[in-house]
């Protein structure tokens, strides 16, 4: 039953569904050719159907056509001045169609040096030890990997600074919401008509607090992510810091070598009165 049933729809889709546009364009132009006075039916009949069954669209509008001129109802200056106009809309629209492709694929053009951009910033950052410094720039759009880093260094170091300030900005205004808040709980106490406005306070409090909270937040993952950015590139390249602890990490590989080496060549043993000795040595020194 899945073969029938696969038959039909794909016939149906390719039938019904995509030639609908061109079957209801047949449709009128043929209910317009009938009001302009052509027997579409006796045209069709005294046409050669031919294999295909099909009658072009074009003659029966050319018998129209034929048939209007003859008959006085269509004049030649008239035709022809409809003929000028009809092909000066389709350059026209040919032209606006050509504009509107040409919008299009700027536009992808625009987005995919976009990406290639930043496929050649992300390369350039990763390699840039091996690349030195006479790499090709990357465009205004992209500023190089040094200056980025720096402007980040830079805003970091500001927004810590911020984040102190702010602190005791907020401690100073904390001690003056209190005083408010009691001289207000005072004043309602004796009026009570004060108690919407001691309420609408506390509730500009609550919300200017969990506002203060947010950005705080916000702050946070904004230090921890640039200062996790900086760590990361300052230890991936070639930086100064990188380069000190490379050169204390071949260091305790030496030295763990060393100690390999004097363990395979000695081969003497520490006996147990020793080691209590070196142990009540140890337990003086850390008393001391």
């Amino acid at each position: 039953m899945t073969r029938p049933i696969k038959a039909f729809t794909a016939a149906f889709v390719g039938q019904v569904l995509m030639g609908l546009p061109s079957q209801a364009l047949g449709l009128a132009l043929c209910s317009t050719l009938s009001a302009l006075g052509l027997d579409v039916l006796a045209q069709v009949e005294a046409e050669d159907f031919g294999a295909e069954g099909q009658v072009s669209l074009e003659q029966l509008c050319q018998a129209a056509v034929e048939q209007g001129l003859a008959s006085g109802r269509l004049a030649q200056p008239l035709l022809s001045r409809a003929s000028v106009l009809a092909s000066s809309y389709d350059a026209a629209w040919k032209k606006a169609e050509l504009l509107r492709r040409l919008d299009g694929h700027l536009e992808a053009a625009k987005a995919s040096l976009q990406r290639s951009q930043l496929h050649l910033a992300m390369f350039q950052w990763q390699h840039e030890d091996a690349l030195g410094s006479n790499n090709q720039p990357l465009g205004a759009s992209i500023p190089p990997r040094a200056v980025t880093l720096g402007n980040m260094k830079k805003k970091l170091y500001k927004l810590s600074q911020d984040e102190g300030a702010i602190a005791a900005v907020q401690e100073k205004l904390a001690s003056l919401e209190a005083s408010i808040e009691q001289r207000l709980k005072w004043a309602g106490g004796a009026n009570p008509a004060l108690a919407p406005v001691l309420q609408d306070f506390e509730m500009t409090i609550r919300e200017r607090r969990a506002m203060v909270s947010r950005e705080n937040q916000r702050t946070s993952q904004v230090t921890f992510l640039c200062s996790t950015i900086l760590n990361f590139e300052g230890l991936r390249t070639r930086s100064p810091e990188a380069l000190s602890m490379d050169a204390a990490l071949f260091e305790l590989l030496k030295r763990c070598q060393q100690t390999c080496s004097y363990a395979a060549q000695f081969s003497s043993t520490v006996a147990p009165l020793e080691l209590q000795l070196l142990q009540r040595l140890v337990g003086l020194t850390s008393d001391l």
